[in-house]
């Protein structure tokens, strides 16, 4: 009688486990900062961000107008031109990579 309840335990708790394990937040591997020429209002904003969020690798992205910056989540090794080129894809320019 105990062998069958334990089993029945182990097949709910398990998965369990394992999906709060793969859907728990992992904090970003690196950090960048861009400094951005060109954005003019909250359009110009939010199309930059949707261009940094687009390349693989980026996990989230910050641009403000005052400064104009932008701060980069990353959760794996991206290239500062892969980053450069996403930005001045969507019309605007980085004037530094930090």
């Amino acid at each position: 009688m105990l062998i069958p309840l334990i089993a029945v335990v182990l097949a709910i708790a398990v998965p369990l486990l394992v999906f709060f394990a793969l859907s728990a937040k992992r904090p970003p591997l690196a950090r960048r900062r861009l400094d951005l020429d060109g954005l003019h209002c909250a359009h110009c904003v939010a199309a930059a961000k949707r261009a940094l969020e687009a390349v693989d690798g980026v996990a989230s992205a910050k641009v403000t107008l005052s400064p104009q910056a932008a701060e980069v989540a990353l959760s794996r090794p991206v290239p500062d031109e892969a980053l450069r080129a996403a930005v001045e894809g969507a019309g605007f320019r980085v004037t530094a990579v930090f």
